[in-house]
């Protein structure tokens, strides 16, 4: 097989075409990781025996299933299972699932009453 001028042109630009879908690729992933939102809304429901905590929080009309890590990091950063439990109103920051149909947070802090309980940061 001939290396000619055509062939290398092809290649230079398939090249480049392949770095530059990956570079975009690595940076939208990158935006949404960095990108973190705050909910408040009330919980309406609570798991908490698992390895899976979760919580379900009300934020103006809209369920969002948010997660909390282990119970042992979140009572690590102050907070219990009554603060936790259904009907009480919290703040959770963190970062939002980056599947756009997916209403799901995963926690950094918690803020119940004037109290913001760090839970460090997670990545999805």
């Amino acid at each position: 097989m001939t290396f000619d001028r055509r062939n290398m042109i092809a290649l230079v630009l398939g090249a480049g075409t392949l770095i530059a879908a990956s570079s975009w690729v690595h940076h939208g992933i990158e935006s949404a990781e960095n990108g973190e939102i705050e909910l408040t809304g009330q919980v309406t429901q609570a798991q908490l025996e698992t390895h899976d905590e979760r919580l379900v929080l009300l934020a103006d009309g809209t369920a969002w299933t948010v997660d909390i890590g282990p119970l042992i990091d979140a009572r690590s950063a102050g907070l219990t299972p009554e603060m936790l439990a259904p009907g009480n109103e919290l703040t959770v920051l963190g970062q939002r699932d980056g599947d756009v149909g997916t209403l799901e947070l995963r926690a950094s802090a918690v803020i119940f009453g004037s109290t913001r309980h760090d839970l460090g940061s997670r990545s999805l």
